[in-house]
């Protein structure tokens, strides 16, 4: 019994000494390369690549070391890496490239270091998210006007059929949506549930942002899949100051969504009493409702 309770041990020691010691030396310098890429540290980097490091060493978390360089803004590093030739299109386990992450973080000089390199600058995600789409999600304006410049899709679409500007009108900031409105933004584009920029504006309570969509010409009455508008959506989480200048801008205080809900019942139904109080001090825009159709 004992000889045969030495056999594993012997087994284990074995593939230990099969493996090539230049292995175990390359992975320890590879760490180290991606350790000083994590500390910033430009003078180890150096070291590590002299040392014979894989330039393109990657772990199953971050990615390659263009890629962490890249999400962490070392700008010095991501061009020690690319004039070593690193892989500028490898992308993480997410589709996500160095410039996808670059631009997510808003690291402008690495940026603009990648383009000048040839990365591919309308690169998709498994999501579908685009550099662009990111910095304007993350409100990175200057990003934003650095891609846009580069030659930027500002309409393409991610796997839910939203664009750069349907993001922007959520988290971004308004100049995020005016650079893109400029750029030719489609206006009225519906996302996967018929949300426009607008409608998505409407929801999240962004006054400047739905300002600016209704002076580039936003289309207040277009309804989701459920029949809401702009302003069905803004009374139902009670956003009151939105309510107010989708009414000053003409929207109908008498529409009704697929639930037969005006705003004024789906504030009520939702608790919002002063959304209530306005909706019903606000003159009826016509005498009959309209219904989820937008028509009477």
């Amino acid at each position: 019994m004992r000889h045969r309770s030495v056999l594993p041990v012997l087994l284990a020691l074995t593939m230990l000494v099969a493996v090539p010691a230049a292995d175990v030396r390359a992975e320890g310098i590879d760490h180290t390369l991606l350790s000083a890429i994590d500390e910033g540290n430009y003078e180890n980097v150096e070291f590590a690549l002299a040392a014979g490091a894989d330039v393109n060493a990657a772990d199953q978390y971050v990615g390659t070391a263009l890629i962490r360089a890249s999400a962490l803004g070392r700008t010095r590093i991501v061009r020690a890496l690319l004039a070593r030739g690193a892989d500028i299109h490898a992308a993480d386990s997410g589709g996500r490239t160095a410039l996808t992450l670059s631009a997510w973080n808003g690291h402008n000089e690495v940026v603009k270091e990648l383009l000048t390199n040839g990365a591919q600058i309308n690169v998709q995600d498994a999501h579908g998210g685009s550099p662009l789409m990111y910095a304007s999600s993350y409100g990175h304006p200057n990003v934003v006007k650095t891609l846009i410049k580069a030659g930027a899709d500002v309409n393409l679409r991610d796997t839910t059929d939203g664009s750069a500007l349907t993001r922007a009108s959520a988290n971004g900031t308004l100049a995020i949506v005016r650079a893109l409105l400029d750029a030719g933004a489609q206006i009225n584009i519906q996302q996967k549930g018929g949300w426009t920029p607008l409608i998505v504006a409407a929801w999240s309570g962004r006054v400047d942002v739905a300002q600016a969509l209704l002076d580039s010409g936003a289309e207040l009455e277009t309804r989701d899949d459920y029949g809401r508008t702009a302003l069905i959506l803004a009374a139902d989480h009670g956003h009151v100051p939105m309510i107010e200048l989708l009414l000053n801008a003409g929207a109908s205080r008498d529409a009704v969504d697929s639930e037969g809900h005006t705003p004024l019942e789906a504030a009520r139904i939702s608790g919002h009493t002063e959304a209530v109080d306005l909706l019903t001090r606000w003159p009826l825009t016509s005498a009959e409702p309209l219904g989820p159709e937008g028509r009477r």
